[in-house]
């Protein structure tokens, strides 16, 4: 059913509330992720992630603040064990992830291509393509935010569970 604007009656809906209690709101207007992929490797990209793989990308905060390139290698390798199939074109644009370093920090990103781990203040803003991940990033259910250079991102929950939001 679409209203006069021609929208689909979706309502959008609260989906974050911050660590501060502040109620955040995100207008989610959650649709169906179009097929741009092979439905084998939009299958493998939602599976559930492996322990491997979660440990891998949510232990990003015990090396500080700097990547090696040991780790950076160790990550590309986590991710390409767990999506064999997908190209490195096709690897997440970054991974957003609540930061425990601590004040001032309150997110951190991860760029595959370039190993490039970024820990973020409060307001300090993030590139465009990621902000969007940035408020999911803090829920309390999610490990850490997987950002597509299609518009997609893929919220891991702590259990590897993958849900598949369109932005």
């Amino acid at each position: 059913m679409q209203d006069e604007t021609g929208r689909s009656g979706i309502m959008p809906r609260p989906i974050i509330t911050d660590k501060r209690k502040k109620s955040v709101i995100i207008a989610a207007d959650i649709r169906p992720v179009e097929k741009t992929r092979s439905a084998s490797q939009t299958n493998l990209l939602n599976k559930k992630r492996s322990d491997r793989y979660l440990a891998t990308i949510t232990d990003l905060d015990t090396g500080g603040h700097t990547l090696t390139e040991e780790t950076r290698e160790a990550i590309v390798a986590a991710i390409r064990d767990e999506l064999p199939e997908v190209t490195i074109e096709e690897f997440p644009v970054g991974i957003v992830a609540c930061c425990y370093l601590g004040d001032p920090y309150e997110v951190h990103s991860l760029s595959i291509s370039g190993g490039i781990i970024y820990h973020y203040e409060v307001s300090e803003p993030m590139p465009a393509e990621l902000e969007r991940a940035r408020t999911l990033a803090l829920h309390p259910n999610y490990a850490f935010i997987e950002v597509y250079r299609d518009g997609t991102m893929r919220a891991v929950e702590k259990n590897g569970t993958v849900i598949v939001l369109r932005g």
